[in-house]
């Protein structure tokens, strides 16, 4: 049943590549390139890290764009935040410019340049982890507690600390996916949201226990595009406040939608 559910949701938002269009896919997204659009689409919405991303590396666009992620690197912070802007972020884009700028620091500090296709040996890249992961809790955990992002802006300035990145852990633990150091997908808000609204876990149900559902209903067969879809399902039709549950394909096995039936109005939402 659960299979089932994932499936229709999968299904439902069409496209199997989820944001990369044929052109962007033909031209083979690097590796930094789908880590700044997973960064940018956590606090923004799937099209506007898109349009950002295009921005950046002038895709389709005669707009403003750099020559490269170095570029990006030396650029100003108002650069970078204008970029954003014309994107259509609504999130704080100060503090994402800074984060950007600081992970393409972090990343040219570390390796002497801004890519990560090269190969990289085990130590370039645990050097380059322990750049970020700074006070994130045991590092030899992938993660500690889901990032949940506040509701009116994305803000990292009480988590920052001098010399060190923080990023959301569901950025980080996509990081590692890419380079190879976990076989899992991120665990996020958006996707412990949707399925403890189906039922497929419980909100008071311990971190640990609900990554290990996590992983079994995600597996470990395309787990990225799984993951991004729940994240997308939950952006646009899940909303946290007034979700559209009239055009859901899966309200029928929705509890959270059965109870707000049953009592003719929204039902308290636990996040």
């Amino acid at each position: 049943m659960e299979t089932s559910i994932l499936g229709s949701i999968e299904n439902s938002l069409g496209d199997p590549r989820g944001l990369w269009s044929a052109k962007e896919c033909a031209n083979q997204p690097s590796t930094v390139d789908k880590l700044m659009n997973y960064l940018i689409s956590y606090p923004c919405s799937p099209p506007v890290a898109r349009k950002a991303l295009r921005l950046f590396k002038g895709i389709e666009t005669t707009d403003f764009s750099f020559v490269s992620w170095n570029e990006a690197r030396v650029a100003s912070l108002p650069d970078i935040q204008e970029v954003l802007q014309l994107a259509g972020a609504t999130c704080d884009t100060w503090d994402l410019a800074i984060t950007i700028k600081d992970l393409l620091q972090n990343l040219f500090d570390t390796l002497g340049y801004c890519e990560l296709d090269e190969e990289l040996t085990d130590k370039e890249i645990n050097s380059f982890l322990d750049q970020i992961q700074g006070k994130q809790g045991n590092k030899e955990k992938d993660h500690v507690t889901p990032f949940r992002p506040p509701h009116s802006s994305w803000n990292r300035k009480n988590a920052r600390t001098s010399g060190e990145l923080v990023l959301p852990e569901p950025v980080l633990m996509y990081l590692k996916y890419l380079l190879g150091k976990t076989r899992y997908a991120p665990f996020d808000y958006h996707s412990e949201k949707v399925l403890t609204r189906l039922g497929l876990m419980h909100v008071d149900t311990d971190y640990q226990s609900k990554r290990n559902i996590y992983n079994q209903l995600i597996g470990q067969d395309k787990p990225i595009s799984k993951h991004r879809k729940l994240v997308e399902f939950s952006k646009l039709v899940c909303l946290e406040r007034q979700p559209r549950c009239g055009s859901c394909p899966v309200s029928k096995d929705c509890q959270h939608f059965g109870a707000a039936n049953a009592t003719s109005s929204t039902v308290p939402n636990p996040f």
